[in-house]
């Protein structure tokens, strides 16, 4: 149940003029992270609640940390973080939900059309860890870019 919230530049509304940031709020449904499967790859990431649309993918989502935390029973006060807020990991995405498509009958009594489904949205983020992200970051190849490109800057400076 702890506090989330996602900064996003939400692609349905991207502002005329300039960007405009949003901000989305929730709480991390599951703290541990969990293995969700999907077509193209198998994901760990944590679950949290944000009721978050399409089009927010790719946004940082923080956790608040707050001393209450500790006195509803969480880890004991020794491992618990400092106050603040933390960058839990990126939004990439929510599980699909197709809901049956129903019908009044004859009978007043609604019932299931065969075959027919309405995409819906459960509202609920997947979020890849933080420490995901690192380890991308991390790759040697990455590495090795990186140190190329400041390298290239320092021998060539403005």
């Amino acid at each position: 149940g702890d506090e989330l919230f996602m900064v996003s530049r939400y692609v349905g509304n991207p502002g005329k003029d300039a960007n405009e940031p949003i901000v989305r709020f929730g709480t991390l449904a599951k703290p541990q992270p969990v293995l969700i499967s999907h077509p193209r790859v198998n994901q760990e990431c944590f679950l949290a609640e944000m009721r978050s649309l399409s089009g927010h993918s790719g946004s940082p989502v923080f956790l608040y940390f707050h001393a209450a935390q500790a006195d509803l029973g969480a880890d004991p006060a020794k491992k618990q973080p400092r106050n603040g807020v933390y960058l839990l990991g990126i939004d990439w995405g929510r599980p699909p939900l197709n809901q049956p498509v129903v019908q009044t009958n004859p009978e007043g009594r609604e019932v299931q059309v065969d075959g027919l489904f309405v995409k819906d949205n459960p509202r609920i983020a997947h979020i890849v860890p933080a420490w995901k992200i690192r380890d991308v970051l991390e790759w040697t190849k990455f590495a090795q870019e990186r140190q190329e490109v400041e390298d290239a800057a320092l021998s060539n400076p403005l």
